[in-house]
């Protein structure tokens, strides 16, 4: 990508360049049509370079001061040296004139620059030093405390950063930065390992995948099977394939528990309860043989209980492992916690069942 096109007269097989230490005394605008016929037109005398012939000379120092001509309505100009004359004796092309011009004329501003330059490199340096497994935070009031408020602007540094090759992204919540690592610069923990990283389960979204001949498109979706010994971690991706992720090769992060939470509402798989309730639907079927009393509940039926008489404020005092409540309230929660569960779709096992230890037969509802 050209970020920026600079336009200079570019001549063949020049064994050397003359140049002149030189000094803007004094600025003059043209209006496009007159700056044009300027430009090509170097060697015509023109009133405004008559006009101010006296503010360029040669000083002691050997530095010429000149004459920039500027184009009203664009960045680039022309530096003009007369040597007493109405017409441009000397002169040489200037790439973003109008800029240069700017850093002369308020010198703060280049100060400015360079202050935010410096400190944004040394912040770019303790990020990729000081990060922890790619992500480091960084306090404003503490750029503040080290570099005082004088010239330091938040958002410049944000807008700065943001663009920096060694942060994936860049945020700023008014009172902390929030910087995510390129792969390449993150510190990884020695201690901890992809499988403890990404355990089976773990959602993934893929930036860029590394791989010539077929790799799956950029922004799928998978789930972690399982890691590897050697660290490359097997993707069950949502579009069928089952390419395997290699870290420091490919590009890929976690999904956040926001995002996830999206995903299983999207799947019908978080339903509310009313008074909004939502609860996670498991995937496997629940195992309700032995309910034939609320205090014998199996542990998962017990669970969502449990957590719907949190929502509701009910408080479960619990003694000698047994929780203390209505029994008509858990009766109706529990009721409607499995119409809810059936509705979804999940298998309720009332089956009777033999008990392993004891042959027992255990009673359904």
């Amino acid at each position: 990508m050209v970020s920026s096109i600079i336009n200079v007269p570019l001549q063949n097989k020049k064994e050397e360049h003359n140049t002149y230490y030189c000094t803007v005394e004094k600025a003059v605008e043209l209006p496009v049509g007159q700056y044009e016929h300027f430009k090509k037109n170097l060697l015509l005398d023109y009133d405004f370079i008559a006009d101010n012939a006296n503010a360029m000379y040669t000083d002691s120092s050997n530095i010429k001061h000149c004459l920039l001509v500027l184009n009203k309505n664009g960045e680039d100009g022309i530096i003009v040296y007369s040597a007493g004359q109405a017409f441009a004796t000397y002169s040489a092309h200037i790439p973003y004139a109008r800029e240069i011009y700017r850093l002369i004329q308020y010198p703060e501003l280049d100060e400015f620059n360079t202050y935010m330059e410096r400190t944004v490199d040394k912040y770019v340096q303790q990020a990729k030093t000081n990060n922890q497994d790619g992500i480091y935070r960084l306090l404003v009031d503490d750029i503040r405390s080290e570099f005082g408020d004088s010239l330091f602007n938040e958002n410049v540094f944000l807008n700065v950063m943001q663009t920096r090759p060694e942060f994936e992204y860049v945020e700023f919540d008014g009172e902390e930065y929030f910087f995510k690592m390129e792969q390449e610069y993150a510190n990884m923990s020695q201690s901890v390992s992809e499988k403890e990283m990404y355990p089976k389960g773990t959602r993934i979204e893929l930036n860029v995948m590394n791989d010539p001949f077929a790799p799956v498109p950029s922004g799928t979706r998978g789930t972690v099977d399982y890691v590897d010994d050697m660290g490359q971690i097997h993707m069950r991706w949502d579009n069928g394939r089952t390419l395997a992720l290699v870290p420091g090769e490919d590009s890929f992060r976690k999904l956040t528990d926001e995002e996830i939470i999206d995903e299983l509402r999207e799947q019908g798989r978080i339903v509310n309860l009313g008074d909004e309730c939502e609860i996670l639907l498991p995937e496997e079927p629940i195992d309700c043989s032995s309910m034939t009393y609320f205090d014998s509940l199996e542990y998962d039926c017990w669970d969502l209980v449990e957590k719907y008489c949190e929502h509701l404020g009910i408080h479960m005092i619990k003694e000698d492992g047994e929780a203390v409540v209505s029994f008509d309230i858990v009766k109706d929660i529990q009721e409607r916690i499995l119409d809810a569960v059936q509705d979804a779709g999940v298998e309720l096992n009332f089956e009777r069942q033999q008990s392993e230890d004891s042959g027992m037969i255990m009673g359904g509802m």
